[in-house]
């Protein structure tokens, strides 16, 4: 074995010991928090403390906690995960995309429509919309995509006609 090999060797093993050590207290601290764990005994700021999260430095992590909540805790965190999924750090948004296509796709289908337009407000940038079209064609909402190419083809800024162009079928 190369010492090339060797040093690589040696950055994997400490990697999965660290993802290890990582898991270790990770499910302790899930199960303190009752309503994540226990739907029966909801208490409501459970959930909201990790949602507080993914819009900080530490969404990364908040989002691979929320990896194993019910899908009922990753629903009510759809307009917190749909921030993260339009956002601008690409290990955020991947991530976060991964999440939004874990629910249910029937359930998604029916809500998610009104956080697309939200995000395209008038003040929307191009990078907003490319995101944010990204993310539909990640899911698969190709009718919902198709009508954000079309708003983003009537826009006045080149920029956001360009995200037309790029995502039009």
């Amino acid at each position: 074995m190369s010492d090339q090999e060797a040093n690589v060797d040696e950055l994997w093993q400490a990697y999965v010991r660290a993802e290890m050590a990582a898991d270790e207290t990770l499910l302790p601290f899930l199960a303190g928090l009752p309503h994540i764990v226990s739907p029966e005994h909801p208490v409501a700021d459970d959930i909201d403390y990790l949602a507080a999260r993914l819009h900080g430095r530490e969404g990364i992590y908040a989002l691979r906690a929320l990896e194993r909540c019910s899908e009922v805790d990753r629903r009510r965190l759809l307009p917190d995960l749909f921030a993260a999924a339009t956002s601008a750090w690409a290990p955020l948004f991947i991530r976060a995309r991964r999440a939004i296509a874990s629910l249910d796709r029937t359930w998604l289908e029916t809500n998610i429509e009104p956080h697309v337009w939200q995000q395209l407000g008038p003040e929307a940038t191009d990078e907003q919309y490319r995101r944010l079209a990204e993310l539909l064609d990640c899911l698969g909402l190709a009718d919902l995509l198709n009508q954000v190419v079309d708003r983003a083809a009537a826009s006045p800024d080149e920029n956001i006609r360009e995200v037309a162009e790029d995502f039009r079928f």
